[in-house]
């Protein structure tokens, strides 16, 4: 079993190491794993990989807030059945990590208290299975709190950044196993249950991967062609940065108002006393801000694709500013005077929006 955060956070990669991480797991037949908080912050990719269904996702107090509709993530209990016993597994995330994720713009999730999600969840799975397994991708003595709090809890596998522990120990009735982090180990352990699925003893592994298993060639080919495509993807990925880098520096572009300042002062406080200059504020105001037939006209170069995008992203470009009618600034000329025609000011001030517009009479107002 897996207990989360296996994706990667690489910039470029991410997507294809964490695929390439899965695909190893299902092929070496993982019988189920819980998300950490690195797998909510890559959610597009690991919503695709549960799709597969090729393993299972165990996550008991997570639920996806989708158009208003609380959706399970994975399923909150999961009961196999292993050399005649059934073995009920559910998975918790803690406070913690859950407050580490950076899910997606756009994309809820709804977290429940472990504490009583366990202490629901317990008896229920006692009646269903032999052994109850808790899957914990919480901070160890919240952990070690929640095992000696809910009685009924068999096997607690610790995960979050828990420390390596060689052997299972014994935590009040409950069997502790920690098999450290970043895959460096592999835990084995090992149950003997009599037929009424009553624990009589137990035993285990945690040893370091690389020292008490040998390497599979098969899968070490794998590893290696990864790696080479990774790195290709990165480089190509520092190329496009470095275009995208090289294009704004001396492509056409917009600079925003505080730019035009540095070299027109006076012009810029009479820019500043216009609606112009407060033109955003008023579609705030009448909560039209998210409205892109609104924006348009109320932001600079609302309709080109290096104009203003969102007030995250572009907050400079906010109002109509000097370069709606003088142009971007790179392009800007200071020797050649604009003339400014009441069709560039009809570009906005027609239709609906029109309000009684008279250019002659508002022409003066904006004169600088």
């Amino acid at each position: 079993m897996d207990l989360g955060n296996f994706a990667s956070t690489e910039d470029a990669v991410a997507d294809y190491k964490t695929r390439f991480i899965w695909q190893v797991m299902a092929d070496a037949a993982c019988a189920a794993t819980t998300p950490g908080s690195r797998e909510l912050t890559l959610w597009s990719t690991y919503k695709d990989l549960m799709a597969s269904n090729t393993i299972p996702v165990v996550s008991s107090n997570l639920k996806l807030v989708d158009a208003g509709a609380e959706k399970p993530v994975g399923v909150p209990y999961l009961v196999v059945p292993v050399n005649g016993l059934k073995v009920a597994l559910f998975a918790l995330m803690g406070g913690d990590e859950y407050a580490a994720a950076r899910p997606p713009e756009g994309v809820e999730f709804k977290f429940e208290d472990p504490f009583q999600v366990a202490a629901e969840m317990v008896p229920v799975l006692r009646k269903q299975a032999d052994v109850v397994v808790l899957m914990s991708e919480m901070q160890t003595g919240d952990t070690d709190r929640l095992i000696q709090t809910v009685p009924g809890i068999d096997v607690a596998l610790y995960g979050n950044r828990a420390p390596w522990v060689e052997d299972a120990v014994k935590n009040g009735t409950t069997i502790v196993q920690q098999t450290g982090i970043r895959g460096q180990y592999k835990g084995e352990l090992v149950l003997i249950v009599d037929p009424d699925g009553k624990i009589l003893d137990f035993g285990a592994r945690n040893a370091a991967m690389d020292k008490a298993f040998p390497e599979s060639d098969e899968v070490a080919k794998a590893v290696a062609a990864t790696d080479e495509k990774v790195k290709q993807i990165q480089a190509e990925s520092r190329e496009k940065r470095q275009g995208e880098f090289e294009n704004k520096i001396s492509g056409e572009r917009f600079l925003g108002p505080e730019n035009c300042k540095r070299c027109h002062e006076e012009q810029y406080k009479t820019w500043s006393l216009t609606p112009h200059a407060h033109a955003f504020a008023t579609l705030e105001k009448d909560k039209k801000h998210d409205d892109p037939n609104c924006v348009k006209c109320h932001v600079t170069g609302g309709e080109d694709p290096d104009g203003y995008a969102a007030n995250r992203t572009t907050p400079d470009l906010r109002n109509v500013g000097c370069e709606v009618c003088h142009g971007k600034g790179t392009e800007h000329d200071r020797t050649t005077p604009l003339a400014i025609t009441e069709a560039m000011c009809r570009n906005c001030h027609q239709g609906e929006f029109e309000k009684g517009f008279n250019f002659a009479a508002a022409l003066p107002l904006v004169s600088h």
